[in-house]
């Protein structure tokens, strides 16, 4: 006998939203252009542009769907990369406790202190406009915050028994 699965509510709104998007960007070209004659059309009006424009003529739609695709494409792996990179140097803190860590801590708190926009917008204006440009803009910007958590947890980890009893037997911080 064939069961559904429990959460199959949820994997229909996501098919209808996936749907949804993938419909947007088959019907509609990026919402690059501006069309002033379109401004603030109110959705239902017309029939090439369901969701209505916003105040530059540019479909919702559109701008909802390829706005999700960027999403995948650009925020995710800028997530995935600002967490390797604070992994790395959360991984190099610990290991080499004195050389590196007055300096990645006092780095990170610089970090943490200024707006992450700031930090973005700064970077996109010193490097060419591309997509590693805002890949690298996320992860410049939001590093530290990633390395604060990971440093956290590091310190709680560092006071449990296990460190201590490997210490007591002779590993070093690299083996821990």
């Amino acid at each position: 006998m064939f069961k559904y699965p429990k959460n199959n509510f949820r994997n229909w709104i996501r098919l209808i939203l996936c749907s949804f998007v993938l419909s947007g960007i088959i019907l509609y070209r990026a919402p690059n252009d501006v069309n002033l004659e379109l401004a603030n059309l109110e959705w239902g009006f017309d029939i090439f542009h369901i969701f209505g424009c916003d105040r530059l003529g540019r479909d919702n739609w559109a701008m909802i769907s390829y706005g999700s695709l960027a999403t995948l494409f650009i925020c995710i792996p800028a997530r995935i990369f600002t967490l390797v990179f604070a992994s790395f140097f959360s991984y190099f803190a610990y290991i080499h406790k004195r050389k590196f860590i007055l300096i990645s801590d006092v780095i990170a708190s610089v970090f943490l202190s200024l707006p992450s926009l700031l930090v973005a917008l700064v970077v996109i204006s010193l490097f060419p406009n591309s997509k590693s440009t805002i890949i690298m803009s996320i992860v410049i910007a939001d590093w530290a915050f990633s390395y604060e958590t990971l440093q956290g947890k590091l310190r709680e980890i560092q006071k449990s028994g296990y460190v201590s009893a490997s210490q007591s037997l002779g590993a070093s911080s690299f083996h821990i």
